[in-house]
């Protein structure tokens, strides 16, 4: 509702002064016979008196009534929840694009996750590091990938966690092992600067079997005990012959009469 309020009217010796101070005004004549008179002009008529009415004009705002109220504020949770869903399918839609770039055979920026209907992790792509992971349908991790900075390594788990399969190369060095426990390996083949080895551990991973390249080129085979020390060696000679030692060392046959500690192909 719009109200006209008349703010200042006053009289100083017979005048009419407006205070107003720059605010809209209303400029009147008064008349002898007491009747005001609208006179756009800036003086009055002789005879009458001018004066200027200062007005202020308000716009009073109703008071919203309590059902119109209650009625505002479902409008406002309605809006906070479009706002929700809005944000939802936005990511939904995010989500989608990037399925169909895979399927199109486009690009995916990593890091992403492909889950299941149940939200379970199926397929991880990591940045940093580079790599992958995979997931079980139970929700475990069992298989994962890294880009090395020579090279890569690939690594498996059983669904139990053990027995785990590593395999990876390097710069010049590539491996394969099998490992009952982490970080320990109870066989492992490798390649190292070129030349090939086997090994094999026992079940308190000690290096009980060798299998690696000698020294003349041949093949060599080193036996150890339970502590790892080496009981027995054979290999291939630099003259081309077939050689076994056995440890500890027996004096020569010759001397005692017993069997010697080694034995060599003829002609070496």
């Amino acid at each position: 509702m719009t109200t006209l309020r008349i703010l200042g009217l006053v009289l100083v010796s017979g005048a009419a002064v407006a205070s107003s101070r720059g605010k809209p005004s209303l400029h009147v004549c008064v008349g002898a016979d007491g009747m005001i008179r609208h006179d756009a002009r800036p003086t009055c008529p002789s005879g009458t008196t001018s004066y200027d009415l200062a007005l202020d004009v308000e716009l009073q705002k109703p008071e919203a009534p309590e059902d119109e109220k209650a009625l505002q504020k479902q409008v406002d949770e309605l809006r906070q929840k479009l706002d929700i869903v809005s944000d939802k399918l936005l990511d939904a839609e995010q989500e989608l694009a990037k399925a169909e770039q895979v399927k199109a055979g486009g690009k995916v920026m990593a890091p992403f996750e492909v889950v299941d209907a149940a939200g379970k992790m199926i397929f991880r792509v990591r940045e940093n590091p580079r790599g992958f992971e995979l997931a079980a349908a139970a929700g475990q991790s069992v298989a994962w990938a890294s880009a090395l900075e020579g090279g890569g390594i690939f690594k498996t788990r059983s669904s139990g966690g053990f027995p785990e399969v590593v395999m990876g190369s390097s710069g010049t060095f590539g491996a394969f092992a099998i490992r009952d426990v982490e970080s320990r390996a109870r066989t492992s083949l490798s390649l190292t600067n070129g030349k090939p080895s086997l090994e094999l551990a026992n079940d308190n991973h000690v290096g009980i079997v060798a299998i690696t390249q000698g020294a003349s080129g041949g093949g060599m085979i080193q036996l150890g005990n339970a502590q790892g020390n080496s009981m027995m060696q054979a290999g291939v000679t630099a003259g081309n012959c077939g050689k076994v030692e056995t440890y500890p060392t027996r004096p020569p046959a010759a001397v005692v009469g017993i069997p010697g500690s080694w034995i060599m192909g003829k002609g070496c």
